[in-house]
């Protein structure tokens, strides 16, 4: 079944904001990995903040270069006949 819909703009405001947000929870999440491989002396933890970092990084770049999003337009609700009703029962027989 096709979904029909329309693509409308993002204001570069909320593509700021969205991309500021990836990013600052990208940086929380690295720094915690920071602290606990400094507090609990695993060189891997630094790593893995690394990878995160630069996860966040794409993601933002992400979000801050989508232009559009698609908006699906509301699908009209109809009731069944009751010819329809039979059909349906009668396939599942």
């Amino acid at each position: 079944m096709k979904r029909f819909g329309h693509y409308e703009e993002i204001p570069i405001e909320l593509r700021r904001e969205d991309a500021t947000v990836v990013a600052i929870m990208s940086a929380v999440i690295a720094g915690t990995l920071c602290i606990g491989g400094w507090v609990g002396d695993e060189p891997t933890y630094f790593g893995w903040a690394g990878v995160v970092l630069l996860a966040g990084a794409g993601l933002a770049t992400h979000f801050f270069r989508k232009k559009q999003a698609f908006v699906a337009d509301p699908e009209s609700q109809t009731a069944l006949y009751d010819e329809e009703i039979k059909e349906l029962a009668a396939c599942r027989t």
